[in-house]
């Protein structure tokens, strides 16, 4: 009888292992499960933006620019050759003005509240007063103007001349040219730090953005990207630059947004897209950066302080120019092939 427990003694102790080891194998399994939910509910969250509001405009709508003390909304129609007018408070189209041939880029001086129009076929910039609705002049540019932004401070508007490889300065005042500055090869978007007098100018070909200093109207440099930049939209709060980026290495496409410190002119990282980069701009007050995508057409939103995409939202087909009125955190989203402006309000 003495020698019975230790007979049974090697079969207990491996039932024991044994149930421990299940034990442990349904913990692992569990935490693994919990790890691979929290990972798939950390990604963005997907909406459809039709919900807030799908307005009609011209043709093939191109640019688009927000007058935030009015809460007026201007959009070119590239292939209408007019700019329609929104209310975006009621958000209707209010009024059509016909400008130049083949409308791009479009930008508000905020002092005077005139709009400037680029008008790629014409070569021409149309000039339109904000409380009459009316063109009130027309500036001769470079060859193929296609974006456009003002610093009101310097009373200059600046216009990008894709097939010139410059930048055409317009004196507001006079509304007449006074200053071409030479940038880089087919420059095609243009932001600026007001708080700086510093212009940005993405040149699609030489995978550059030119630095203009806007108060002697020179070129001081060119960062350099590394692939193709589109949209830039520029955070004078925290001296940040966000530049849309296409680069292919290799056969194999990368999309990202390029975060850059104005300060040093140098890359800080970068944010990962699905989709090709169109067009970018940027909420100051929330931090918050929105990108425009093509394949698949979307309008992404990066949270800024943790530097991730939190939101996508479903717009029309191939959208393209984007504007923010911070004031209501609304976005307005151009879409190229449905003739559509589509409200996002978070």
């Amino acid at each position: 009888m003495t020698d019975e427990p230790s007979r049974r003694s090697p079969i207990m102790l491996g039932l024991i292992a044994f149930v421990a080891a299940c034990a442990i194998l349904v913990v692992a399994f569990s935490i693994g499960f919990a790890v691979l939910f929290a990972r798939s509910s950390s990604g963005p969250s997907i909406h459809d933006a039709q919900a807030s509001a799908t307005i009609e405009v011209g043709e093939a709508p191109w640019g688009v620019a927000v007058d935030t003390a009015t809460h007026t909304v201007y959009v070119t129609n590239k292939d209408s050759d007019t700019v329609s007018v929104l209310d975006g408070v009621t958000r209707t189209v209010i009024a059509t003005i016909g400008v130049g041939d083949n409308p791009r880029g479009v930008a508000i001086d905020a002092a005077t509240h005139s709009v400037y129009v680029a008008n790629s076929q014409s070569n021409s910039v149309s000039v339109i007063d904000g409380a009459s609705l009316t063109v009130v002049a027309t500036v001769p540019v470079g060859d193929r103007p296609l974006g456009v932004a003002v610093d009101s401070a310097e009373q200059s508007a600046y216009v990008t001349n894709y097939r010139s490889n410059s930048v055409s300065v317009i004196d507001t005042l006079r509304v007449a040219v006074a200053a071409t500055i030479p940038v880089g090869t087919n420059p095609s978007e243009v932001a600026i730090d007001t708080t700086t007098h510093t212009a940005y100018v993405t040149n699609v070909d030489d995978r550059t953005v030119s630095v203009i200093d806007t108060t002697n109207n020179t070129a001081a440099e060119h960062i350099y990207i590394g692939g193709s930049p589109y949209g830039i939209a520029v955070d004078p709060a925290t001296q940040t630059i966000y530049v849309g980026v296409r680069k292919v290495d290799f056969e194999e496409e990368h999309t990202f947004v390029s975060i850059i410190d104005a300060r040093s002119r140098t890359s800080t990282g970068v944010v990962s897209l699905d989709g090709d980069p169109v067009r970018t701009a940027v909420d100051t007050d929330s931090q918050v950066l929105y990108v425009t995508v093509s394949d698949p057409d979307g309008l992404v939103v990066i949270d800024l302080r943790g530097r991730r995409v939190t939101d996508i939202f479903r717009v029309g087909h191939f959208p393209g120019g984007i504007a923010i009125d911070p004031d209501t955190r609304t976005a307005y989203v151009a879409s190229f092939a449905d003739g559509t402006i589509t409200v996002v309000t978070r």
